[in-house]
């Protein structure tokens, strides 16, 4: 696991900059998204869909794996994380970049 974004992740959760669901994902919050992490537990049938409105609409995108996300969530079944502070994107896709083992 990525222990940097693993960290990182927690101090967003703290301070709110984000949303969760695929729900949030929409053309009504088009201004507030900055990057979206997708589990890769994601079925199929949804994924498609999301995928759709992040790439005809040129948004930043990454998936990883569900450890990460079901670790600041235990118990909930999140499979979309919206990052809605633009600063907090920007270190997020820093640190996915850094190519630091995610297992």
């Amino acid at each position: 696991m990525n222990h940097k974004l693993h960290s990182f992740l927690h101090l967003i959760k703290r301070s709110n900059a984000f949303a969760l669901g695929s729900d949030f994902v929409t053309s009504k919050n088009l201004s507030r998204i900055h990057l979206v992490l997708i589990s890769t537990t994601i079925s199929e049938q949804s994924k498609k869909p999301l995928l759709n409105f992040l790439l005809s609409n040129k948004l930043q995108y990454y998936d990883v794996p569900a450890n990460i996300i079901t670790s600041l969530y235990p118990g909930k079944n999140v499979k979309v994380i919206t990052i809605t502070n633009k600063e907090s994107a920007r270190k997020i896709a820093n640190l996915m970049k850094e190519g630091e083992s995610y297992e």
